[in-house]
């Protein structure tokens, strides 16, 4: 059955203010905008920061019925010294003075404590306005209590390992799940995952490994 709703989780509010920029009139594909990001500062559950002192802009077009297409790039500074860059296309429709954006976020970092922002495809809900650009920014989540039970349990029986349920459960809060007497505690028996499996942006194995301690009795 297909998908008739996806689970995301906050990934962080994006705030910048733009610039004065430059534009090419009656280009192949309408008028392109090259606007600069002049600051700005995001926040969100895991991570946190500001634009970063580097070169930041959207290569903006707008289209002939009033709508923009977006072509972003912002480099971001974490709080503890962490340089990432977002890049995201997207389109912009007029509403009531401003923007309505709908954006697709992709990230690129070396950071090991934030890698996992390299395999995820986000999804920006924004507006644009009197020179200020705001995004709320989503990666993906897990659905609910049982879909986590059944992802847990794939997991660590494709990855022929043995475990209680009471280790899964204790090790919940590092996969953003809750714990507690109504947490699930599901059982992981054995078997494979293909290797191309990723877990936020980690390997199956090196993710269960990690966070799920081998248990031989």
């Amino acid at each position: 059955m297909p998908e008739t709703a996806l689970a995301v989780e906050h990934l962080f509010t994006f705030t910048g203010t733009i610039g004065r920029g430059a534009s090419i009139k009656s280009g192949p594909m309408g008028t392109r905008m090259i606007v600069p990001v002049l600051s700005g500062a995001f926040e969100g559950p895991k991570l946190r920061g500001k634009i970063a002192d580097a070169p930041s802009g959207d290569w903006v077009y707008s289209r002939a019925d009033g709508s923009i297409k977006l072509d972003v790039r912002v480099t971001l500074v974490t709080d503890d010294g962490a340089v990432i860059l977002m890049t995201y296309s997207g389109i912009g429709v007029p509403r009531e003075g401003t923007m309505a954006l709908r954006t697709a976020p992709q990230f690129e970092t070396g950071d090991e404590r934030y890698g996992w922002l390299n395999n995820i495809q986000a999804v920006g809900i924004g507006t644009f306005g009197r020179g200020t650009v705001t995004h709320d920014v989503y990666g993906p989540g897990v659905r609910t209590s049982g879909s986590l039970e059944r992802w847990v349990g794939r997991m660590c029986h494709d990855l022929r390992v043995t475990r209680r349920s009471d280790d899964v459960a204790a090790h919940m809060p590092l996969l953003g799940a809750s714990t507690g007497p109504s947490a699930p505690r599901p059982p992981c028996p054995g078997g494979t995952l293909p290797r191309s499996f990723v877990i936020h942006g980690v390997s199956a194995a090196r993710q269960c490994s990690r966070i799920i301690p081998t248990r031989t009795s």
